[in-house]
């Protein structure tokens, strides 16, 4: 089967936005509506294989005329339906305001999960980027080639990350106007810290490193009195720039995608390793024990329809933007004798078949302010005092 390209996905979705918006003009349903990327509107903690590659926001008569009884409108869901037949997709209601649309034949879901999957691995990339998405590091490492589809921020971003899983302190720079420095590395040494300057270049192949952009990072160098620097591109050096490098002067270290590809294979593998350690015994046993001397590690989510249920979560580990929580069970303090209806706490207890299930019960989440999602459940902090459920419907 002959891969279709990203661009040709692409502007396939944009037919079909293009499309079901004028259709929707052209009846006066297009009201407090607006089509969203699937991954920058759902924002999924994890992958889910699904293929959507649109969400349709509607909160008026288009809702109505799809989701609802027909609102009074002549117009009804087989007009809009027949629209996203002719360009192959369909939907499912989410809720009552949102479609998540999706392509209808299964070989074009075959061609849009790599390219969504793509979108979403890209979509983790952000501000001080957390090491607990290991995704992108396994694509980059086993499709190296893809970095020249980022763009420049986004590849300053990766290689700020991989340095920073190195063990570096990090300070990535503003992306602009930044005397040609886009990453300072600080080394932490009895002797004195040691400062490096980094300049990353994503090039197309067909573009190398001259010697001109070589001499400007040793400049800046220099005029700062630093004495580390460090070059990385997706693309080659010229001989001159690298001659240059390697005078004994200047001793620049000059990195290719196949060291990033290497970066991101090591980077990948701590975090396995880190995973592993995560779901250890002694660690469950040490993350709770610390728990129960600081509630604000422990969280609480409750939901349900026509009823009230809770999780409960510990915080395993954590980085600016984002957390590795484990699941907790909840241990009943009160109940109406039936176990229907009561009070519960969660269970801070190490057991062994907790241990034995950590694996499992390890959430990735999303931080918002103080709280976190994995994608089910929003968590908030646990106020300590025993929380109400309501099985009976």
């Amino acid at each position: 089967m002959t891969q279709i390209a990203d661009s040709q996905l692409q502007n396939r979705i944009v037919r079909l936005r293009n499309d079901v918006e004028s259709w929707a003009q052209r009846r006066d349903l297009w009201l407090d509506c607006d089509f969203f990327d699937y991954t920058d509107r759902i924002k999924p903690v994890e992958w889910d294989d699904t293929a959507y590659v649109l969400v349709l926001a509607a909160d008026g008569p288009l809702a109505d005329v799809v989701m609802g009884s027909g609102g009074g409108y002549a117009y009804q869901p087989e007009e809009f339906e027949n629209i996203l037949r002719q360009h192959g997709f369909w939907y499912e209601n989410h809720d009552y305001g949102s479609l998540w649309i999706y392509p209808f034949d299964e070989e074009l879901r075959q061609d849009y999960r790599p390219y969504m999957r793509w979108k979403w691995i890209c979509s983790l990339i952000q501000p001080g980027f957390d090491l607990l998405y290991s995704e992108l590091y396994e694509h980059l490492s086993s499709r190296p080639g893809d970095m020249a589809k980022l763009d420049w921020r986004a590849f300053e971003k990766i290689v700020a990350s991989l340095l920073e899983s190195q063990g570096y302190d990090v300070q990535l720079g503003s992306g602009r106007s930044d005397g040609g420095v886009d990453i300072q590395l600080l080394q932490r040494d009895p002797i004195g810290d040691i400062v490096t300057y980094v300049q990353v270049k994503r090039f197309r192949k067909d573009r190398p490193v001259r010697l001109g952009t070589v001499q400007a990072l040793y400049g800046a160098a220099m005029a700062d009195n630093v004495t580390k620097t460090m070059l990385v591109t997706t693309s080659r050096y010229l001989p001159s720039a690298k001659r240059f490098a390697e005078r004994d002067n200047v001793r620049m270290e000059l990195y290719v995608s196949t060291d990033v590809r290497k970066w991101c294979a090591d980077a990948y593998d701590g975090i396995v390793e880190d995973k592993r350690l995560v779901v250890s015994d002694e660690l469950v046993a040490s993350v709770l024990d610390a728990a129960r001397g600081d509630l604000q590690r422990v969280l609480h989510s409750s939901g349900g329809y026509g009823m009230i249920t809770n999780s409960f979560a510990v915080v395993l580990k954590e980085t600016p933007y984002s957390a590795l929580l484990l699941e907790l069970t909840g241990r009943v303090t009160s109940d109406d004798g039936f176990g229907q209806r009561g009070e519960e706490v969660p269970d801070l207890t190490s057991s062994p078949r907790l241990v034995t299930l950590a694996p499992e019960r390890i959430r990735r989440a999303r931080k918002l302010g103080s709280a976190y999602t994995d994608g089910s459940n929003y968590y908030s902090r646990w106020s300590g005092r025993p929380v109400p459920f309501d099985y009976c419907d």
